[in-house]
């Protein structure tokens, strides 16, 4: 009977070996899933904080251009500047005025000059008057 109860035994310790083996072996891939599992529930959640950043910039957009839509149907956009009054001068004891809708600066000849600048130079003037431009009117 003794080597009965030693071959029980014998089996019983192997057994538990294997079960132990095969306890370890589950739970190191249970932590081995549960890692996964935490590295995806980190990626997931990096994206969806990506996800609300751009949702937030959209809202921005989304409200700047309701704003925008809005000043178009009261007819308010950006003010527009109103024309400047143009200069007016003398030239050959005659007088003469640049139009309101002149530019205050006018690149001529390659340089740009001021209407007072042109309106001292004799030779644009010249230049300008004999040419019709729009530029200037006569008064």
């Amino acid at each position: 009977m003794s080597k009965n109860k030693t071959k029980t035994s014998e089996v019983n310790n192997t057994s538990e070996v294997s079960k132990e083996e095969t306890l370890k072996a589950n739970e190191e891939a249970l932590a081995k899933r549960e890692q996964e599992v935490v590295t995806k529930e980190e990626a997931l959640a990096k994206r969806e904080q990506e996800v609300s950043t751009k949702e937030e910039a959209l809202a921005k957009r989304e409200q700047e251009v309701a704003t925008k839509e809005e000043a178009l149907a009261k007819g308010t956009t950006k003010k527009t500047p109103k024309p400047q009054i143009g200069l007016d001068f003398n030239f050959r004891n005659e007088k003469y005025k640049f139009s309101d809708g002149a530019p205050v600066k006018i690149r001529f000849g390659g340089k740009v000059y001021t209407q007072k600048q042109l309106a001292e130079d004799e030779d644009a003037l010249v230049e300008l008057l004999g040419g019709n431009s729009s530029l200037i009117k006569k008064l």
